[in-house]
C-alpha cells in the first residue's frame, strides 16, 4: 500500500494514489499538525495551539480525543501510519517519505549542501516537485500554521534561488526567462528575482530587455519605497555593463541555502 500526507498545498491523505476522506476543516487540522512534527512526541498543548490558536473550545483535550478518534478510523487499513498516544501526547507514526513537507525539506537541506551544479538543478526539481499546490497547508489559518507556512514557503525560495543561480551559471539562462518574467510580476519589489532576470536575459543576447528590467525596478523602488537597488542588482546591472562573456559562468553569484 502507497501512502502520502500532503501538506504542500491542501491538506490530503492519499492512499494507493486515492484521496482519502479525513474529515472537516478541523480534523485536517489536527492531521497537519501531527504529520509536520512526524515520530516526534506533541502534547495536548501543542496540539491545541496549533489547531485553535487563542479560540479553545471548552474542552479542548476531549476535543482533540474525538478528532484522533476518527482519524485513527480513516487510517485502521494503513499499516504504514498510526496514532500513538502516551501520557499527555500524541505521535503520528510515519516513514519519512509518506508526509511531504519532510521530504522536501530532506532535499532542501541536500540542496543547500550541494556543490555541483547539474546535480544541485536535479535536487532542486525533486524537491520542488513534492509541491502540488502553490501554499502550504492550504485552507488552515490558524496563528501556528500561518508562522509555519512562512517558514516552508521561504524554505521553497530559497531552493528556487539556489536552482536558477545553477542553471545560469551552467549557460542554460534561456531556460528559466518565462518562470522569472512570471515571478517579477507576482513579486515587483524581490530584486533577487529581478537581478536573475537581467542575467537570464543578457545571456540569451537580450541585453537591452535586460536594461529595462533593471530602470523599471529602480523606478519602482524609488517612487514606492525610497530606496535604491541593492547588492544583488548592482552585481547583475555590473555584469551587463561589462558584456556577459558566456564562457565566464563565474559572473553568476552563489547563494547560500539557511
Amino acid at each position: 500500500m502507497h501512502v502520502q500526507i500532503r501538506l504542500l498545498g491542501a491538506v490530503e491523505l492519499l492512499v494507493d494514489g486515492r484521496r482519502r476522506a479525513v474529515g472537516h476543516t478541523r480534523q485536517r487540522c489536527v492531521l497537519a499538525a501531527l504529520a509536520v512534527d512526524a515520530n516526534r512526541p506533541v502534547s495536548y498543548e501543542q496540539l491545541a495551539t496549533r489547531v485553535w490558536g487563542d479560540a479553545l473550545p471548552r474542552e479542548p483535550r476531549g476535543a482533540l480525543y474525538g478528532y484522533v478518534h476518527r482519524l485513527r478510523r480513516v487510517l485502521a487499513d494503513v499499516r504504514e501510519v498510526r496514532l500513538e498516544r502516551a501520557p499527555g501526547c500524541y505521535t503520528l507514526v510515519a516513514a519519512p517519505d509518506i508526509v511531504d513537507l519532510r521530504r522536501f525539506e530532506h532535499l532542501a537541506t541536500a540542496v543547500r549542501r550541494e556543490t555541483g551544479d547539474p546535480r544541485l538543478v536535479e535536487l532542486s526539481d525533486e524537491a520542488l516537485g513534492t509541491w502540488h499546490g502553490s501554499r502550504a497547508f492550504e485552507g488552515l489559518d490558524t496563528p501556528w500554521f500561518e508562522a509555519a507556512r512562512e517558514l516552508v514557503h521561504q524554505r521553497r525560495y530559497l531552493v528556487e534561488t539556489a536552482r536558477t543561480d545553477a542553471v545560469l551559471r551552467l549557460g542554460r539562462g534561456g531556460e528559466v526567462v518565462a518562470d522569472l518574467f512570471a515571478r517579477v510580476r507576482a513579486h515587483p519589489f524581490d530584486e533577487q528575482v529581478a537581478a536573475h532576470l537581467m542575467l537570464a536575459l543578457h545571456s540569451v543576447g537580450r541585453t537591452a530587455d535586460a536594461f529595462t528590467i533593471h530602470r523599471d525596478l529602480c523606478r519602482r523602488l524609488v517612487d514606492h519605497l525610497g530606496t535604491n537597488p541593492g547588492e544583488a542588482v548592482h552585481h547583475a546591472f555590473q555584469t551587463l555593463l561589462r558584456g556577459f562573456d558566456r564562457a565566464d559562468r563565474s559572473a553568476v553569484p552563489v547563494r547560500g541555502l539557511s
